[in-house]
């Protein structure tokens, strides 16, 4: 594929999920720098093409798009090479969105990606998620932690009564990690399937349960 099928690919997704296309320039523009960047610091297998980086990556933070919406601020922890933390703050532009990450390295790359792409509603965290006391009013994480330890890694923003929605795979792997984390907390959720021809994508909100 070339840059102008790559640009195209991600407008067809925009649409697909009832995005505004006018934000394809500036997730192309991220795309680009990304595959840059990936040459340095291998934030992504380098065998995977690009079509494939936009199918199993870009296109897959973006499908929960519309259980974003109701949020003003999200908190993508453990978000690496800023998927989906950076494509968030992308489209939603009018939100805040905080990135963390422990590593110092990936740390340098998310602060050059937030300045390169004028992310003014990003801000960046880099460290234990553990040692912040986050805000926002809703946290995500995508490839980071069973349910139980990200509980555990947020514990006050658990006990404060805050939201989550994290992507997840397997139905099968999210029920048996929604029932280990129930055995130490208690808490509502709900699960939703997101129909996709490129994997299995489950979305878990959660929220603790005050009875």
């Amino acid at each position: 594929m070339n840059k102008t099928d790559n640009f195209q690919k991600i407008k067809d997704i925009l649409v697909k999920y009832s995005i505004n296309e006018k934000y394809s320039v500036k997730i192309n523009d991220y795309l680009e720098f990304l595959l840059k960047k990936n040459q340095e610091l291998n934030l992504m297998s380098r065998k995977l093409s690009v079509s494939d980086i936009i199918d199993d990556h870009f296109e897959d933070c973006l499908s929960a798009y519309k259980y974003f919406t109701e949020y003003a601020s999200i908190a993508d922890i453990g978000t690496g090479g800023g998927l989906p933390g950076i494509l968030l703050a992308i489209i939603f532009e009018d939100k805040r969105v905080e990135l963390y990450d422990k590593s110092p390295k990936k740390g340098d790359y998310l602060k050059d990606a937030i300045n390169t792409l004028n992310l003014n509603n990003t801000a960046l965290f880099c460290g234990m998620v553990s040692s912040f006391e986050i805000k926002t009013s809703v946290v995500t994480c995508r490839a980071f932690k069973p349910i139980a330890e990200i509980i555990d890694y947020t514990k006050k923003y658990f006990n404060n009564q805050g939201a989550y929605l994290l992507y997840k795979g397997k139905r099968e792997v999210v029920d048996e990690e929604i029932a280990q984390a129930l055995k130490l907390n208690k808490f509502f959720y709900k699960i939703y399937k997101i129909d996709s021809e490129n994997k299995e994508r489950n979305i878990v909100f959660l929220q603790k349960s005050t009875k």
